[in-house]
């Protein structure tokens, strides 16, 4: 801009030299002068003319000055700002560099566009194969009795472990898969019951946890839609269990009314003979979670319900079916990679 400026300032003062030396013309025939009086006269002309272009010829030295220094000036500006570029370029990390280049060098590809049931990060982690992995669980487990049952308290959740070995099985391009959970988990319920006894004397609670060993397989079918940034999972199937053993413990306490003493407080805990319950069991499986793909595979979190099909009790006026949630964390790995 300021080397513009100069040049327009520069072709001002020529044309205004060019206006000032140019010889004039009159329209009119000069009149004649005498001879002495023609000298002087044409001497002071002489000496405005010298006068004149003395200015014009230190204005145009002045002119020419000023555009040699904006012209250095603007130099300057532009190695300092070039050598300012080239510091910062230095400066960068390599990879960054690269990656400024490869975006330059090529166009950005448009993303493909993906439906719902396309498949997931997961899923594409599963393209290499079968999956293998381990799965940890926490069971909140609330058994459901019949009501011709004699009352044994008012049910309540009991919380036990669980771990299982996976294999996820990928079928094809699609996002669903098989997987089997072969493992081991513990169940079973906490059953309270108060009331009064001695004819409202004392007061009486009774508390019976029951625990049942078994191992699983629960056979599921997942798929895995994408919902927005969030890539799911969502899990259906059956769960075959075997019943292992088991335990019960009782713990039982009377106290006072009046007084709110306590009477009398018993203890005890033996082995459940599973010779008097049914040791297969049949239940279906569901749940919902999400994923978090990883470099060797992905991590999975879901919640589940267990629903038991198969009543425990093998007498007939007797009725415990195996029921509720589950919470787990579990991750799967393919070999192949």
């Amino acid at each position: 801009m300021k080397t513009q400026l100069t040049l327009l300032f520069l072709l001002v003062v020529n044309v205004t030299i060019y206006a000032q030396t140019r010889p004039k013309t009159r329209s009119v025939a000069a009149k004649p002068v005498p001879q002495k009086l023609a000298e002087p006269a044409a001497e002071r002309i002489a000496a405005r003319t010298r006068a004149k272009l003395d200015s014009i010829q230190k204005v145009q030295a002045l002119a020419r000055e000023m555009a040699r220094q904006l012209f250095v000036e603007d130099s300057l500006q532009r190695a300092r700002q070039l050598a300012t570029q080239q510091a910062e370029a230095r400066s960068k990390p390599a990879h960054s560099v690269s990656t400024n280049q490869a975006m330059v060098s090529r166009p950005t590809a448009r993303p493909a566009t993906r439906s719902p049931l396309q498949g997931s990060a997961s899923h594409e982690v599963a393209r290499r194969g079968i999956l293998f992995g381990v799965r940890g669980s926490l069971l909140l487990n609330k058994p459901t009795i019949s009501a011709d049952v004699d009352d044994p308290g008012e049910p309540s959740y009991y919380l036990a472990p669980g771990a299982a070995l996976l294999v996820s099985i990928p079928f094809g391009d699609s996002p669903l898969s098989l997987q089997l959970e072969p493992g081991y988990a513990e169940r079973g319920g906490l059953f309270t019951a108060k009331g009064l006894m001695n004819n409202g004397v004392d007061r009486y609670e009774d508390k019976t946890t029951y625990k049942l060993q078994s191992l699983e397989l629960p056979v599921l079918l997942r798929i895995e839609p994408i919902v927005g940034p969030i890539n799911i999972i969502v899990t259906a199937g059956v769960d075959v269990r075997y019943l292992l053993g088991g335990t019960s413990a009782y713990k039982g306490a009377e106290y006072n009314i009046r007084t709110g003493t306590l009477v009398r407080s018993k203890a005890d805990s033996e082995s459940i003979q599973v010779d008097k319950l049914n040791r297969l069991d049949v239940g279906l499986v569901g749940g919902l979670g999400v994923v978090l793909p990883t470099s060797f595979g992905y991590v999975f979190i879901d919640g589940r319900y267990h629903h038991g099909l198969m009543n425990l009790a093998k007498e007939q006026k007797s009725a415990f079916y195996q029921r509720g949630l589950s919470a787990n964390v579990g991750i799967l790995v393919s070999l192949h990679r």
